[in-house]
Formats: structure tokens, C-alpha cells, sequence
């Protein structure tokens, strides 16, 4: 757990940090030439959709599938 967590920020409300995005692989989109050239989705021109957390459930185990299925029956329409 050595520098896990910095310093600087360990007894900060986390609240009160600044604001940070992560991947969560919800989106990738490209044209099929930029993908041979950059052999990645990451580049020049790379642009990044913020996506509402409500709208972001990363489903990796049982939990977080229930967790997303209670989410969706919440905002059914």
C-alpha cells in the first residue's frame, strides 16, 4: 500500500479533491484508418465523453449487475 494513497490528500474530505475522470469502457468510437495508423484509440484527436456516474455502472461481478439492474428498474420510463 506503500504511496497508495498521496500524502498530500490522505486526510482531505473527498469532497473537497478535485474533480478526475476514468476510463470505464463504456464508449470507443474511431474510424477504421486512424485505428491502423495510432494502433490504439488514444491520440491526437482523442476526445473524451463525460459521462454521468448514474450512467456508468462497470459490471464486473454479481453486485454490480444487481446494482445495475436496481439502477435501471429505478429509471424505467
Amino acid at each position: 500500500m506503500k504511496d497508495f494513497v498521496r500524502r498530500d490528500v490522505a486526510c482531505s474530505n473527498r469532497q473537497k479533491l478535485p474533480v478526475f475522470y476514468r476510463l470505464n469502457g463504456a464508449i470507443y468510437a474511431a474510424d477504421c484508418q486512424y485505428l491502423k495508423k495510432q494502433k490504439n484509440f488514444f491520440g491526437v484527436g482523442t476526445t473524451a465523453y463525460i459521462m454521468p456516474k448514474e450512467r456508468s455502472v462497470d459490471i464486473d461481478s454479481r453486485y454490480d449487475f444487481d446494482v445495475a439492474e436496481f439502477l435501471k428498474s429505478k429509471h424505467k420510463r
